[in-house]
C-alpha cells in the first residue's frame, strides 16, 4: 500500500526498487521522467567498529582527551567533597544536609538555563571555580569551627 521511504531503499543498498519508487511518484505527480535522469546517491555501507581506544590518543583527539578526563575527576572531586563534608560544617548536621541538597537541586534547575544562555564551556569553568572555592570555604569554616553544637 505504502512504499518504503526513498532514503532507506538507498540506505539498504536496493536501488532499482528506489528507482522504480521514484517513478511511481512521478508518474502520481503527472511528471515525464527517464530512468537515466534519475541520480541517486550511492551509500556505501560502514562496518560497524566496536571502536578503538587509541584512537583517544592520537594526534588529533589527545588534548581533547586528557581535557576531559581532567575535568571528570575535578568534577568528581569537588562534588565529593562539598557532599561529604556538609555533615561537618558547625551547626545542625541535618539542617546542613538538607541545605546541601537543596543547593544541589537548585543548581541542577538552574544549570538547564545558564547552559543555554551562556554555552557549555563558560558555565563550566565558571561552576567549576565557584565550587572550588565552596570548598575552600568550607574547610576554613571546619578548621575554625569551635566544635559547639
Amino acid at each position: 500500500l505504502v512504499p518504503e521511504s526513498l532514503r532507506w531503499l538507498i540506505v539498504k543498498g536496493k536501488i532499482q526498487e528506489a528507482r522504480q519508487t521514484l517513478q511511481r511518484i512521478a508518474n502520481v505527480n503527472g511528471r515525464d521522467v527517464r530512468g537515466d535522469e534519475i541520480n541517486l546517491p550511492s551509500y556505501e555501507k560502514e562496518e560497524k567498529s566496536l571502536g578503538d581506544v587509541r584512537v583517544l590518543f592520537s594526534k588529533k583527539y589527545l588534548v581533547s582527551t586528557l581535557v576531559l578526563w581532567y575535568n571528570s575527576l575535578v568534577g568528581a572531586m569537588i562534588y565529593n567533597g562539598l557532599h561529604f563534608t556538609a555533615p561537618n560544617l558547625g551547626g545542625n548536621m541535618y539542617l546542613n544536609w538538607f541545605l546541601s541538597g537543596a543547593g544541589e537541586t537548585l543548581g541542577t534547575m538552574m544549570s538547564i538555563y545558564v547552559h543555554t544562555r551562556f554555552g557549555r564551556k563558560k558555565t563550566t569553568a565558571g561552576c567549576e571555580i565557584m565550587a572550588g572555592l565552596a570548598s575552600l570555604v568550607s574547610v576554613i569554616i571546619i578548621l575554625y569551627d569551635d566544635g559547639s553544637q
